[in-house]
């Protein structure tokens, strides 16, 4: 009997593959007679007076999207009618006699009754009532929309769409509710309560509970072969997920055991050569993306002023020599435009002009820093405080030269000359000064070594040395104005370029003391040949220190103890950054004496001051003079006009 089952089923699937088909749940009415689930049936009485019971009222299940195909126009149920036929059909091929021969063909369904009993065909269930009350599955008319389609998609055919999905959603609560249904009423005959509490309330009204029943299939107990290889293949299974799992496990120690030695060696790296003052954040790194750690090298907070370069470099690890490096973020640009080398330094060349030749010859330069010549031991090579260190002397040896190159664009008119990007030239009367950003190479560095001493090679590391200490000055006043306007409660106010550079003093100090001095050269010469060498007995003495000597001092009283040390480190610079001046005093015999001021307003330009005094103390001149001819012709007059008319022997 199973095997009569089995290919009932087979030929009815093949039926639906060939023609779609749907039940309608309408066709379901209640049972006429109780079918108890065992083969033991009551006496013929009973079966009659079961009979004899009218069923209930008939309802719908469940809303019915078919019922709506009966009143479709042509336009649209003859798509559906081929769709439901299969690709490749065509409306014109149809015909009555195709028809007839298909539903021919058809297996007929009849409910037969033997006995008072009712047998009902498990596949009645698919197919109820005449042939000609079959209803057709729908399919989708709308096919795949292009995206011209879907683009210019109208009103209307957005509501086809819709119509079509709400007829899907119907349909598939319709097969899902009818196959809930059959599991529950077949269930009921062997777990009532089960399937009572899944039956829908109007199943249990019309159709009785264990009123479906079903064979059941024997148990066939397997073979011990058969159970000694499942036995074999799950502890096979097992065994292999196992060993899988150790060596996942032990994969997974190893990295883990590699993470804690890697993290143990950078933090104690980082915790032995990174001080309270260094400025350690989080930053992403660039050139990995992943998250690390950046450390502020350059001179912000120190009162600098430089943006061209951030300042900031990244500490990674080196998994190969298990070493921790300082990279800077400027590299990874720097590297990705081109520009490799970015390691510069600033030297300072001396050149003496040759007598009677248009040329000069070098007479001396300052040497390399022992910062930057490499070491010959490997791990002070690799100590971090000596990278931070070379890259804190290259940022602040940059920040020089961009400071220098803007306060040389003012000092055009006093010698002063920027020949390119890295080189600015001074030249004076006899000699000529050159400051030029090097890159740091091999060549450099084996050359510095090999060459000898020079004459001025004290003068050019002295002026280095002055040009930083003076970069450091600038710092210093900077912490100190903002400090404060901090305590005063006020803002910073926003500094012109104009202001900017008048605040910067590099190298107008130095450039103003050699000119100053050529100066004074010159003005002691014309007091020499126009007065000492005239007068007899005349003397000329120095009394600059007398007359700058100044007891002014900075207002403690009020100030932040921070405040008071920045404007103590600052006053040791005053004489540097004064501008220069010096007093002269001409002492004549029975003539009284003549008083020279020799000053500065920008520290590159002169100014004589010249007074004349009398033996009775009255002064009788007192002028300025910025040209050292007009000069001549005072001291002459003088001389010539009161000198000799006092006694005095010429």
């Amino acid at each position: 009997m199973v095997e009569n089952q089995s290919k009932a089923d087979h030929v009815v699937n093949e039926d639906v593959r060939k023609i779609p088909l749907a039940i309608d749940p309408n066709l379901i009415r209640p049972l006429p007679s109780f079918v108890p689930p065992t083969n033991d049936i009551g006496s013929e009485d009973q079966l009659d007076n079961n009979t004899e019971q009218t069923p209930a009222a008939s309802q719908s299940l469940i809303n019915n999207p078919y019922e709506t195909y009966g009143n479709l126009p042509l336009d649209k149920l003859i798509p559906i009618i081929l769709q439901s036929r299969g690709p490749g059909s065509k409306f014109a091929d149809l015909s009555e006699e195709a028809l007839l021969e298909e539903i021919a063909k058809e297996p007929t369904q009849t409910h037969s009754i033997a006995n008072g009993d009712i047998d009902i065909d498990m596949n009645d269930s698919e197919a109820t009532g005449s042939a000609g009350d079959q209803i057709l599955i729908p399919q989708p008319i709308e096919g795949t929309l292009n995206e011209d389609e879907e683009n210019d998609m109208t009103h209307e055919q957005f509501q086809q769409l819709r119509k079509n999905a709400v007829l899907s959603l119907d349909l598939a609560l319709n097969e899902s509710s009818l196959a809930l249904e059959f599991v529950s009423l077949l269930l009921s005959s062997v777990r009532p309560s089960a399937a009572t509490a899944s039956m829908s309330p109007f199943l249990k009204k019309t159709v009785p509970s264990a009123s479906l029943n079903a064979e059941k299939v024997p148990y066939e107990k397997p073979k011990e072969s058969e159970i000694m290889e499942g036995n074999l293949v799950t502890k096979g299974w097992k065994l292999r997920s196992l060993e899988e799992s150790r060596l996942l496990m032990k994969e997974t120690h190893k990295a883990l055991e590699l993470t804690v030695e890697r993290e143990q060696n950078y933090w104690s790296k980082l915790s032995h050569y990174i001080s309270r003052k260094d400025v350690v954040f989080r930053m992403k790194d660039k050139e990995t993306g992943e998250r690390t750690l950046g450390l502020k090298y350059g001179y912000e907070d120190s009162g600098s002023r430089y943006k061209q370069e951030r300042g900031i470099a990244i500490l990674r690890h080196e998994p190969k020599n298990n070493t921790l490096e300082i990279v800077p973020s400027e590299t990874q640009q720097a590297s990705a435009l081109g520009r490799l080398n970015q390691e510069r330094f600033l030297r300072v060349r001396i050149f003496n002009k040759i007598e009677e030749e248009d040329d000069y010859i070098l007479s001396g330069e300052t040497s390399l820093d022992e910062l930057l010549i490499p070491s010959n031991n490997l791990a002070e090579e690799q100590d971090i405080r000596r990278q931070i260190a070379r890259l804190q002397f290259f940022i602040f040896e940059k920040e020089l030269m961009f400071h220098m190159k803007k306060e040389a664009a003012n000092l055009i008119s006093y010698g002063v000359s920027i020949e390119n990007e890295n080189k600015i030239t001074v030249e004076f009367a006899t000699e000529k000064m050159e400051f030029e950003m090097i890159s740091l190479t091999d060549d450099i560095v084996m050359n510095r070594q090999q060459d000898a001493p020079k004459t001025n090679d004290k003068k050019a590391r002295l002026i280095l040395v002055m040009l930083r200490m003076l970069l450091v000055t600038m710092f210093k006043k900077q912490l100190k104005r903002n400090l404060v306007l901090e305590q005063k409660g006020e803002s910073a106010p926003k500094n012109s370029p104009r202001s900017q550079n008048h605040e910067v003093l590099l190298l107008r100090p130095i450039l103003g003391k050699f000119r100053h001095a050529n100066y004074l050269d010159l003005l002691q010469n014309v007091v020499k040949t126009y007065v000492l060498d005239v007068v007899e007995g005349a003397t000329l003495k120095d009394s600059t220190i007398e007359k700058t000597k100044s007891s002014d001092t900075f207002g403690e009283q009020g100030f932040d103890k921070h405040i008071v040390k920045l404007d103590r480190e600052i006053k040791l610079f005053e004489s540097i950054l004064r501008k220069p001046r010096t007093y002269l005093t001409l002492l004549l015999p029975s003539a009284g004496e003549i008083e020279f001021g020799l000053e500065s307003s920008n520290y590159c330009n002169a100014s004589t001051t010249v007074k004349y005094i009398n033996d009775s103390g009255t002064t009788l001149f007192n002028t300025k003079f910025s040209n050292f001819k007009e000069l001549e012709d005072f001291l002459h007059f003088i001389v010539s006009e009161y000198v000799k008319e006092n006694g005095t022997q010429v």
